[in-house]
């Protein structure tokens, strides 16, 4: 994703790809990923321009409380440095602190029938709505 711009189509499937990676396995999981800091890093530049729905707002939601475990880490791999954690931590911020998010949270709310309720739910919890 170092392009310049993607189509939504492939931050959709970079975001699967990557919530995939945050809950992974011991073995096979963001941790172990040696392009870890670059594929975040590219994600969340793209993020700021393309994060319009839940699961994009739960990925980054995973991204964050990655990265805050990262900062307390104290054998970092796969090329973390503090100031990339904290870069990526108020990319993380600016695009989870948007208004625009609880709207979209409490629209969905009112209806449990919705297919992505569950999401939602734990969407809410994050925002604390």
């Amino acid at each position: 994703m170092k392009a310049a711009t993607v189509n939504p189509d492939f931050f959709n499937a970079a975001t699967q790809i990557i919530q995939a990676m945050l809950i992974g396995s011991p073995y096979e999981c963001i941790a172990t990923y040696p392009h870890a800091t670059e594929a975040v890093t590219c994600y969340l530049l793209h993020a700021k321009t393309h994060a319009k729905t839940i699961q994009h707002f739960l990925t980054i939601s995973h991204i964050k409380f990655h990265l805050e475990q990262q900062l307390l880490e104290c054998n970092r791999n796969n090329g973390w440095s503090d100031s990339i954690i904290a870069d990526c931590l108020i990319s993380c911020a600016a695009i989870l602190n948007s208004e625009s998010w609880k709207t979209l949270v409490t629209n969905v709310l009112v209806n449990p029938d919705d297919v992505h309720y569950n999401e939602v739910k734990q969407a809410a919890r994050l925002l604390q709505i």
